[in-house]
Formats: structure tokens, C-alpha cells, sequence
């Protein structure tokens, strides 16, 4: 009789503070890929044939309504049609997503201006938002 084996977490994974699923950005993936087409003058048909043309191999209006769907996790547009998707859709927000932490791909100097124009984007946000505020106090 076998006994149930407790499985331990990751000891890496928790050594290092995360969170299981911290990374998992799917949904985010698929807003982006949603969006994009919603504000493409081309229906998704068109955009699926130019980015076949594009690749070399098929893509469907389908797999373009499964990679732009929250409930489809399992089904990520991969990564050799977004060049092709972004150039046909007109938008970056997909390569926006995937490389949000850019800092990372980045090494030493660059990575911290990268870092600082984040910080500071994100503080010249919030600066408007705090100003917006105070106006409707007035």
C-alpha cells in the first residue's frame, strides 16, 4: 500500500519570493491581442489571411478569435506571428505586453534608464491624476 506522497514547493521558487502563477500574463496576451484587432480597420478574416501570407503557413479567424479570448488560456498567439500580427494590425500593445519588464532584456546602464524613464512615466502619471483630483476639489 503506497502512501500519498506530500510534494514539496519549488525550494528555487520560494527562495526567491514569488507566487505561484506571478508571471502568468495570459490575459494580458489576449486584451492586447483583442484590442488590437477591435481597432484594426481590417475584419479579423483579412487579418488572419495577411498574416498568413506573412508566415508562409495558415492562420484562421478562429485561431485569431481563440488567441483574443479570456477563456481560452491554453491557446497564447505564439510568439513567430506577433511581428507579423503587430505589422498587420497596425499596433505594438502586444509587443508592449510581452516585453513590459523590459528592464530585464537590458544589462547594466541601459537597464537602469530603463528603469528610471518607467519610475518616472509612472510619476508624471500620477502627478496628473493627483492635479486632476485637486481641480475637482476646488
Amino acid at each position: 500500500m503506497a502512501k500519498n506522497k506530500k510534494v514539496s514547493p519549488n525550494p528555487r521558487q520560494e527562495s526567491m519570493g514569488f507566487e505561484t502563477g506571478i508571471f502568468n500574463n495570459t490575459r494580458e496576451i489576449a486584451n492586447a491581442v483583442s484590442a488590437a484587432m477591435r481597432k484594426c480597420s481590417l475584419s479579423r478574416y483579412h487579418i488572419a489571411a495577411r498574416i498568413s501570407e506573412l508566415v508562409g503557413r495558415e492562420i484562421t479567424k478562429t485561431m485569431l478569435d481563440h488567441y483574443a479570448g479570456e477563456s481560452h488560456e491554453s491557446h497564447v498567439i505564439p510568439t513567430d506571428l506577433v511581428k507579423a500580427f503587430c505589422y498587420v494590425t497596425g499596433s505594438n500593445e502586444l509587443k508592449r505586453v510581452l516585453l513590459e519588464d523590459g528592464e530585464y532584456i537590458a544589462a547594466g546602464k541601459d537597464a537602469i534608464y530603463l528603469i528610471y524613464a518607467k519610475k518616472q512615466i509612472k510619476m508624471d502619471r500620477l502627478q496628473r491624476e493627483i492635479e486632476d483630483l485637486e481641480k475637482e476639489l476646488l
